[in-house]
């Protein structure tokens, strides 16, 4: 039976034994909760505070991280197999870093500037692909180092992470850009599909004949 496969039972292992992981876990969703007071402050432009709570956010995501790792592998993989996933690794975390980082932060929460709503890019795929490029970074994390813990907490943060951009929809974006509706309705929540596809394409295209 599967429930009594040595993975599975690791897992319930994992999560009945509270320990570190699941106060990773913890921290992880406290981390989640902070960047949700980052989203609001920057909605009234409260400044100084806003970049407060992003660094608590980052803080206590980074330790919980660490804390869901647990130290020791939980299972075995082929050497090849771990590589891949550690390139994959490092992929997902360079598009987490280009869709947050170089794509929003740079038009939507820099310090002296008015925020620009941002439809291109990643972000004509999906309304949030940072979900997606997170839930992959530590899927292929927890693969490399074979580690249950982080394989939980890809799984853990991404529900929260839903939760999180929901909620910034709900509350947040719809009262700071007015031509937000109209992004909702021609761009996929989270997961991109065909149309989303094919007008990330044409403006890349469009981007290569401009230059």
């Amino acid at each position: 039976m599967w429930k009594y496969h040595p993975l599975f039972v690791k897992i319930v292992l994992v999560v009945n034994g509270g320990g570190c992981e699941v106060t990773g876990y913890l921290l992880g969703i406290l981390g989640f909760i902070c960047f949700y007071i980052f989203d609001v402050f920057s909605m009234h432009n409260r400044k100084r505070l806003k970049y407060v709570f992003l660094l608590f956010g980052l803080t206590m995501l980074g330790v919980g991280s660490v804390l869901a790792f647990g130290g020791e592998p939980s299972f075995s993989l082929h050497v090849g197999v771990r590589i891949l996933f550690a390139i994959l690794t490092i992929l997902f975390l360079f598009l987490l870093y280009y869709s947050v980082v170089m794509e929003v932060g740079k038009n939507t929460y820099q310090y002296n500037n008015v925020p620009k709503l941002v439809t291109s890019g990643t972000y004509a795929l999906s309304r949030h692909p940072g979900v997606l490029w997170l839930f992959g970074f530590y899927f292929a994390l927890g693969l490399t180092f074979e580690s249950i813990g982080l394989l939980i907490a890809s799984f853990v943060f991404t529900v929260v992470n839903v939760v999180y951009v929901y909620l910034q929809e709900r509350f947040i974006f719809i009262h700071i850009f007015k031509e937000y509706p109209t992004y909702q309705q021609q761009t996929p929540f989270i997961l991109p599909n065909r149309k989303s596809f094919r007008t990330f394409i044409d403006n890349i295209q469009m981007e290569e004949r401009n230059t």
